[in-house]
């Protein structure tokens, strides 16, 4: 299921993307447990629409990351980021000092 709707996450078309962020800011508190296995792959994604000129895209990106670290926090982290300096854990920290990044 999830292999599907991430691939909206990316789409071209950026209101199919920013639909595709909006629904799954909504999910992820629901189905926050079953977001593990896939974390790496939707960080990738979400880090894809960090980089988006479109403000609203950006932002709603952030909000999911910051939801993503909210519901999943310490969860995820043995197997995500072992590099506490990749860019991704910088940004992250710098918006949200109790990410997940790097913390043992």
């Amino acid at each position: 299921m999830f292999d599907a709707f991430t691939s909206k996450l990316t789409d071209r078309n950026s209101k199919v993307t920013l639909h595709a962020l909006q629904a799954f800011a909504n999910m992820v508190p629901i189905v926050h447990s079953a977001l593990v296995p896939i974390i790496a792959n939707i960080l990738s994604t979400l880090v894809n629409n960090l980089a988006s000129r479109n403000a609203t895209l950006h932002s709603t990106a952030m909000t999911v990351l910051n939801l993503l670290s909210d519901h999943l926090g310490n969860k995820v982290q043995p197997g995500i980021h072992q590099n506490p300096n990749s860019m991704l854990c910088l940004h992250f920290r710098s918006c949200n000092p109790h990410s997940f990044c790097g913390k043992q």
